[in-house]
């Protein structure tokens, strides 16, 4: 079930992300919007959260997705090692970032579309975090531990697909 909710989520989030290219760029329309002017620390500070965000949903990702939608096994080996390194990190990462970033998504009228994606994505982190820290220990039994293991999957592919949307809004906005 995991594996065509999460290839259709993919391939969705793709087309979306190609017809908004295509339909954003007619002449005439107003793009590019002004950023607030930040300090120096501030903006590396931003840059470099976000950098690692992406990075550590890159590894988690392909170390994540590709035993479950390629291989259609469950995460072992050198690829579960790859991807709790990859997991630590993000946490780190993804509090600083939240934090960071959060001043832009505090309510731009102008910018919903990337406001909703961010806080989504922050928002889906959490679970995502929550449902494997507890299946760590043991408390539940195993039906419980699946129910954490596909809360974890679930929520893990909202966030996913949020920061590809946060991402591409990010960039038109910069870029246009």
């Amino acid at each position: 079930m995991f594996r065509e909710a999460a290839m259709t989520a993919v391939a969705v989030t793709g087309v979306g992300i190609l017809l908004h290219a295509l339909i954003a760029r007619r002449p005439g329309r107003k793009a590019a919007v002004e950023r607030p002017r930040m300090g120096l620390f501030v903006g590396l500070v931003r840059a470099a959260a976000a950098l690692v965000v992406f990075v550590c949903m890159l590894g988690l990702g392909i170390s994540g997705l590709y035993a479950r939608l390629v291989l259609d096994a469950a995460v072992s080996g050198y690829w579960l090692i790859v991807h709790v390194a990859f997991g630590g990190a993000f946490v780190a990462s993804m509090a600083v970032f939240a934090v960071a970033w959060a001043w832009d998504h505090r309510d731009p009228p102008h910018l919903w579309g990337r406001e909703v994606a961010f806080w989504l994505m922050v928002i889906a982190a959490i679970p995502m975090v929550l449902a494997v820290l507890l299946n760590m220990f043991p408390v539940f039994g195993t039906p419980w531990q699946g129910l954490l293991l596909n809360v974890h999957r679930y929520s893990a592919l909202v966030c996913a697909i949020c920061g590809v949307v946060w991402g591409y809004l990010t960039i038109r906005r910069v870029k246009a």
